[in-house]
């Protein structure tokens, strides 16, 4: 297989080269459109891809140089030899995490979102650097039959591409390509979702991205190795743990915080998005809202009580005095009762008496005039 893309005599550009910078410039175009939608700063974003992608790639060649220092440092100038393979993706991770992670802690940006935004734009790009390792006949499994390659109803310049050294082999490098671009799906997918928050897309690509490579890992005859273990392995694990802690941490805070599709979302990941015109901020209004109606029915409950408390002691004091009064006015009326009995039954026995008096006299009078005659 022709390893060489375009040969202009003099300089050469390598199929290697082309895909690795393919899968840059669809992972680049990715991040730029998700954080203009994010609306981060431009010229940030542009500082960060562009450093962030030296540094992966120091990284990248220092792991795999480190590695096979044996052989490295007897050719020491081959080091910067790049176009003919020795990038390791987990040097990559791990530097250019460290650089991104150390960048936007200094500018202050939302440190998890960035790692989201950039999940999403790294597993297309392992996707398709994949296929340089196909031009360069390397990362490839252990020996397999041409019946098998069939089989797996690959196309024809891919069981042609296996075929090396007069033996065919596991293209594992396809196999950890397609596995890279269900993951990218799955990471659309999920950053899709409501509640997904910030953190979790970056969780999910360690996840997914460690468990298939672990798998892959051990098909193939040209790992990296620590002792008698792969090193791809190792960090495979250690990126898994990795991934479920960013997952599972979130889990912790409220079901309306730290929202990655929250337009709102602070860039300062230590804040809670508490603006008012997000979404948590708004629950959090509608929270207090209810909160503030509630105290105020209670203080009014607690008013309402005092109000009827000091009507019920008034009412008893009013009660009371309408009774001193009435039996004051009861007693008045006995009084004035008794006297006006006492001076009607006296008035009626002065009456009878002058009644009879008078009755009397007239009888004399009477008797007299008849003797008289």
């Amino acid at each position: 297989m022709n390893r060489v893309a375009v040969d202009l005599g003099f300089v050469q550009i390598y199929w290697y080269s082309l895909c690795i910078l393919f899968g840059m410039m669809i992972g680049m175009f990715l991040v730029y459109r998700e954080t203009k939608r994010k609306k981060i700063s431009e010229n940030l974003i542009t500082n960060l891809v562009f450093y962030t992608i030296v540094v992966a790639i120091i990284g990248a060649r220092l792991y795999y140089v480190i590695f096979n220092f044996d052989y490295y440092s007897k050719n020491f100038l081959e080091i910067f030899e790049i176009w003919n393979g020795g990038l390791a993706i987990h040097g990559a991770i791990i530097l250019g995490g460290i650089f991104l992670i150390s960048y936007t802690k200094k500018h202050k940006m939302n440190t998890l979102m960035v790692l989201d935004i950039c999940s999403v734009g790294l597993i297309i790009g392992q996707a398709i650097g994949r296929w340089g390792n196909f031009f360069n006949q390397e990362a490839y499994g252990s020996v397999v039959t041409l019946d098998f390659l069939k089989g797996l109803h690959l196309p024809g310049f891919i069981i042609d591409g296996m075929h090396i050294n007069g033996l065919y082999y596991h293209p594992t490098f396809l196999y950890e390509s397609l596995w890279c671009i269900v993951g990218f799906i799955i990471l659309l997918i999920i950053r899709k979702r409501k509640y997904i928050k910030t953190g979790q897309i970056f969780g999910v690509y360690c996840m997914w991205y460690s468990i298939g490579r672990f798998f892959i890992e051990g098909l193939r005859t040209d790992s990296l190795m620590l002792g008698s273990f792969k090193m791809a392995q190792i960090i495979s694990i250690g990126m898994f743990i990795t991934g479920l802690f960013f997952f599972v941490r979130r889990f912790k805070s409220s079901r309306f915080e730290y929202l990655y599709n929250d337009s709102n979302v602070s860039s300062n990941e230590d804040s809670k998005p508490n603006n008012k015109n997000s979404f948590y901020g708004q629950f959090n209004n509608y929270n207090n809202y209810n909160n503030n109606n509630i105290n105020n029915n209670n203080t009014l409950s607690q008013n309402n009580n005092n109000v009827s408390t000091s009507n019920s002691v008034a009412n008893a004091f009013i009660e009371k005095d309408q009774i001193s009064n009435n039996n004051q006015v009861s007693n008045v009326n006995v009084s004035d009762n008794n006297n006006s009995s006492n001076e009607i039954k006296n008035s009626f026995s002065i009456s009878n008496d002058n009644v009879s008096t008078v009755k009397v006299n007239n009888d004399s009078d009477s008797t007299t005039t008849n003797d008289n005659n």
